[in-house]
């Protein structure tokens, strides 16, 4: 079996679909991969993991759609394919229409500093993050580290009209084609539509944040990230500027929270609610069901802003885990528990671990992991592992899975171990490539060290 980068994707989901009748009991393991990468990804999971419709926890994949970065009707082909796989491969997929962290194809929404390039208007300074209250602060770069530092541009005004129409935009032109697909399943196939994620890691000053000064980087360096300042390490990597210079001015002004004085966590935390509960609510309406529907950003300091920035009337939460204890994200985090209690008292009918990796290289903290997450909390739709590469080669991952799942490990021929295998700790990427300039497919995160405040150790395109 030839395996490809992609990225692992452990989601646990009801196996009711739609239909408001029935327990909501099904689970899911989902490999991630993105668009680009989503057959070899979609095969190798069925080669891997055969005869799963008859499980309690489903194997399948976590796709991420790049629809700001690529052309529309390129996502639009990939996404009916992925749907004609699913269907006849019988893999369940679990849909990221990303609207956040890749934006290339929208230079009308950010470029408002070259003027020689498309998309430039000045007054999409409206458009971008500020590093004070006013439009001249307007930034040109942000920073990213999914593995090694990157620049990407700049961090999006979450709260722009423009910005906030075109992410409805997406939804709109994708979100139906999935409910179409879905409901011309015949009924024993609707376990195959595990749902859409809400956002990717959400937030301000996370996954594009802004060095002290950076516009001066571009300004002098335009092609030589070589004199960027360092990714900053622990304990100067907390909110609300995990270590970098204050971003998020723009959205709180455009939004109207605040206009002036300190920023604060809560701040953050309120402008990611109110963009979450946006989306949700506009995929809710395209006709996605809110038991299909997860939230997902990094966790926070506390229950409060958990509770404030994943949670909503419309959708469930999600949250990213990247950690040694098998126990997962409840047992280490109780901000998390907190607000995962507090959400399955109020209206949510489950929570997912949407991004995840363990950093263990043996089968028994991988089953434990499994047994626990899975397993043991049946609250927990989903869980999400990154990448779907690094766990394929990696034998003990996929006999835990194959066990935990109830599938016969005699049947399957794990793959066979790698090089990469026999590390103790696989470098981790989002994408299975390597890490270079934001292109079609974005680089491949690789994994920050497991002490690493911020993002917690993930990475992506």
């Amino acid at each position: 079996m030839r395996l490809l980068s992609a990225l692992v994707s452990v989601f646990i989901i009801d196996l009711a679909g739609l239909s408001a009748a029935g327990p909501l009991t099904a689970q899911y393991l989902l490999f991630h991969g993105v668009d680009a990468d989503q057959e070899k990804v979609m095969l190798g999971i069925d080669s891997a993991f055969p005869g799963d419709a008859d499980r309690s926890i489903h194997i399948g994949a976590a796709i991420s759609f790049l629809t700001l970065a690529k052309d529309s009707s390129l996502m639009r082909m990939r996404l009916d394919n992925l749907l004609l796989l699913s269907q006849t491969r019988k893999v369940p997929v679990f849909i990221c229409l990303d609207v956040e962290q890749w934006l290339k194809g929208r230079p009308d929404l950010w470029n408002w500093f070259d003027t020689t390039a498309t998309g430039y208007d000045p007054a999409n300074r409206a458009n971008v993050e500020w590093s004070g209250w006013n439009a001249a602060d307007a930034i040109k770069v942000s920073w990213r580290n999914w593995g090694s530092q990157i620049r990407v541009l700049p961090a999006i005004n979450l709260m722009s009209p423009a910005y906030r129409e075109a992410a409805r935009g997406v939804y709109a032109r994708f979100l139906p084609r999935i409910g179409k697909w879905y409901d011309a399943l015949p009924a024993a196939d609707k376990y195959l539509f595990v749902g859409i994620k809400v956002g990717w890691e959400s937030g301000i000053g996370l996954n594009a944040a802004y060095h002290i000064n950076g516009n001066q980087y571009v300004e002098t360096w335009s092609d030589d990230p070589s004199h960027d300042p360092p990714w900053p390490k622990a304990p100067l990597s907390h909110p609300p500027a995990y270590g970098f210079q204050q971003i998020g001015y723009a959205a709180l002004k455009t939004s109207g929270i605040k206009t002036a004085g300190a920023i604060t966590e809560a701040d953050l935390a309120e402008v990611t609610g109110r963009h979450l509960l946006d989306l949700a609510k506009t995929a809710l309406a395209a006709g996605i069901p809110r038991e299909k529907l997860w939230t997902h950003i990094i966790p926070w300091s506390s229950a409060g802003l958990n509770s404030k920035a994943a949670a909503n009337p419309y959708s469930n939460p999600g949250w990213s885990y990247y950690g040694s204890d098998p126990n997962g994200i409840r047992k280490v985090n109780p901000g998390v528990d907190s607000a995962i209690k507090n959400a399955l008292g109020n209206t949510a009918t489950s929570w997912g671990m949407v991004e995840a990796w363990l950093f263990a290289a043996d089968y028994a903290s991988w089953r434990e992991f499994f047994l626990k997450t899975l397993a043991g909390d049946k609250s927990c739709r989903l869980v999400s592992l990154y990448n779907w590469n690094t766990a394929a080669e990696s034998p003990y991952i996929t006999k835990a899975a194959l066990d935990v799942v109830g599938a016969s490990p005699v049947s399957v021929s794990p793959p066979r171990p790698s090089a990469a295998a026999g590390r103790k700790r696989p470098r981790l990427s989002r994408w299975g490539g390597r890490m270079r300039v934001q292109t079609e497919n974005p680089p491949g995160l690789g994994r920050p060290a497991e002490g690493y405040r911020l993002p917690d150790a993930k990475r992506v395109p």
